[in-house]
């Protein structure tokens, strides 16, 4: 039987009785896996110091490491020491600031964990994150082969990064056993026992495939300890990267699951016993009070976290490496697959998004818009001052009277309707979005029945007949500056209000000072820490962007959350960080049509 992490999630189909008996069938599959224990000890189990780690945080340590270290020299430390480590220079790092503010850092000491008899020799000298972490040139394999005296300053900082895969990934592997020792085969979440707080189906939404998770993890664990054995220089990591990948796919099926882990948490956590029963597994000494969301969190980012890890190794490589090749393909590889889990955990809201509305638009005839991988991009409800022609009714007879219609952009598809008092919405025209053009009117160019106000006008074209319904131009006025000019750069991406526009391979770059929760469908996500490219800028105080490691997801942010970066040697290496891993992405396309 296959494993599939939304084995029930992909199918709203199916009656809720079918869905809890495919949960079932899931959870029985991945106790059997669970039966044998040993094989999840036996690698690296007892080896690593126990306190929990935030990836994401860690790996900006190696991300910055570089443009920071180059300008604030971290005496005493390597280029891939961990967040904690790297928070002793004067410049704090971002990875630092991240780590802090998720409370992930801990200054107790962590007494010496017994060792596990079956566990592998490389295992049993990683010790814990922070600065006590083990590094390569401490490895006692490294002083034998006398790599140290052989290698310049820049290589042994190549080793560092190479090695840090396997330690950062002995520290996430100990915790992926704490989640499912601690709390997937807790009584709490027993959903066999009589009276269980938590159902089949709510036990498979919240753990997923995690049982598979550690599988993965273990097989990467054990072949890079089987490759260290054959040579500590760490040269074989690209490649074994490059072997895995194939097994690391089983993170796109967790990632699509987030949506509904994260409603059955919430939905459980309503019941009052189900929160003091977790609460007590979170105080347990192994769990280190860490809630439960932390441990669930994980794997997504770690996902996330090894294309730092392997962008570090890349960046701190000669072209002229004979293993350059293999890091570049693998660094595109692990893009490539970063990006994907990030487009499947929001593949399951978008989707139930759509059926809502599905059920919400009503047509005058039956259409297929809901096929495909098509997604809401925004909705609003915008005031229309005009329709020419008005045949479809966008304007009421009474005109003193406002009117208003309700837009809805999807991927690729505008559908323009008049609310209705039941929370639907009559649809008055569906247009192809590549048939859409939008304008900006200015005030004086355009006199609206309301003197005083002064908020934007657009006017949107719909070209296409298709939908049975003849060309329309409506002209419609925006609630705001912000508003308009995300209409504007859904349709006619041009500038249209004169605000600044940036070419990607010329944009400013910022750092997040603050987080920002999204709060609408385009908005980017961000953390502290993280950096950004700006492509616009509206005098509202709003920007355009993406993440330097997500460049492929644009949104909009408040320009009071960044910080633009004015150093011109760090923004060079940040220039050089988007290039390189653009190459690398297309270096994988180019290898997968080979």
């Amino acid at each position: 039987m296959a494993s599939n992490g939304g084995l029930d999630s992909r199918k709203g189909s199916f009656s809720d009785e079918t869905k809890a008996e495919r949960a079932e069938i899931f959870l029985r599959y991945q106790a059997e896996k669970l039966q044998d224990r040993s094989k999840y000890k036996s690698v690296f189990y007892d080896r690593v110091g126990p306190e929990f780690e935030d990836p994401t945080a860690r790996l900006s340590a190696l991300q910055t490491s570089d443009s920071e270290g180059d300008l604030h020299e971290n005496h005493g430390s390597a280029a891939t020491t961990s967040a904690t480590s790297v928070g002793a220079t004067n410049n704090r790092s971002s990875a630092l600031r991240l780590a802090e503010q998720s409370g992930n850092l801990s200054d107790e000491s962590q007494q010496p964990q017994p060792q596990d008899q079956r566990g592998g020799e490389l295992a049993g000298r990683l010790t814990s994150s922070g600065p006590s972490r083990t590094l390569w040139r401490n490895m006692p394999e490294v002083a034998e082969a006398g790599l140290l005296e052989s290698l310049s300053k820049d290589e042994v900082k190549l080793k560092e990064a190479q090695f840090e895969f396997i330690t950062s990934e002995a520290s996430y592997y100990k915790n992926l056993l704490v989640l499912v020792d601690v709390f997937y085969n807790s009584s709490l979440f027993d959903h066999t026992r009589q009276n269980a707080l938590v159902k089949a189906l709510d036990k498979h939404h919240l753990f997923s495939n995690i049982v598979d998770i550690i599988e993965c993890s273990t097989s990467f664990l054990k072949a890079m300890e089987e490759q260290w054995k054959k040579s500590p220089r760490m040269e074989w990591i690209s490649q074994v990267i490059l072997d895995s990948i194939e097994s690391l796919k089983v993170y796109k099926d967790y990632c699509r699951n987030f949506y509904y882990q994260t409603k059955t948490l919430h939905k459980l956590c309503e019941n009052a016993d189900f929160v003091n029963e977790l609460g007590e597994l979170e105080q347990r000494p192994d769990c280190r009070r860490i809630a439960l969301q932390s441990y669930l969190e994980m794997p997504m980012k770690r996902v996330m976290s090894l294309q730092l890890l392997m962008d570090a190794v890349v960046r701190r490589m000669s072209q002229d490496d004979p293993n350059y090749g293999a890091s570049m393909l693998a660094l595109g590889q692990l893009l490539t697959l970063a990006r994907e889990c990030d487009q499947e955990s929001r593949m399951m809201s978008e989707k139930e998004q759509m059926l809502k509305l599905q059920n919400q638009l009503i047509f005058t005839k039956k259409v297929g818009c809901w096929g495909g991988g098509r997604h809401l991009i925004r909705e609003a409800q915008v005031r229309v001052i005009s329709a020419t022609p008005n045949t479809q009714g966008f304007v009421a007879k009474m005109f003193l009277r406002k009117n208003y219609l309700q837009l809805h952009a999807f991927s690729d598809l505008l559908i323009v309707s008049k609310p209705k008092s039941d929370q639907g919405f009559q649809v008055l025209k569906h247009c192809p979005r590549a048939y859409v053009d939008v304008e900006y009117l200015s005030n004086a160019s355009y006199s609206t029945f309301d003197e005083s106000s002064q908020k934007p006008t657009l006017r949107l074209r719909m070209v296409d007949s298709s939908d049975g319904t003849p060309p329309v131009s409506l002209v419609l006025e925006m609630p705001s500056r912000e508003e308009a000019e995300r209409w504007l750069m859904i349709f006619s991406p041009r500038d249209e209000l004169g605000d600044p526009v940036y070419e990607p391979d010329d944009c400013p770059q910022a750092e997040a000072i603050r987080a920002y929760t999204a709060q609408q469908k385009d908005d980017l996500e961000l953390r502290r820490g993280d950096i950004v490219n700006i492509y616009k800028k509206t005098e509202d105080g709003w920007y355009l962007g993406s993440r330097l490691t997500q460049l492929g997801h644009r949104g909009w942010f408040p320009a009071n959350h960044v910080r633009e970066i004015e150093n011109e040697h760090y923004k060079a290496k940040l220039k050089k960080v988007s290039f390189r891993r653009k190459s690398a992405v297309a270096a994988y396309a180019r290898h997968k049509h080979l």
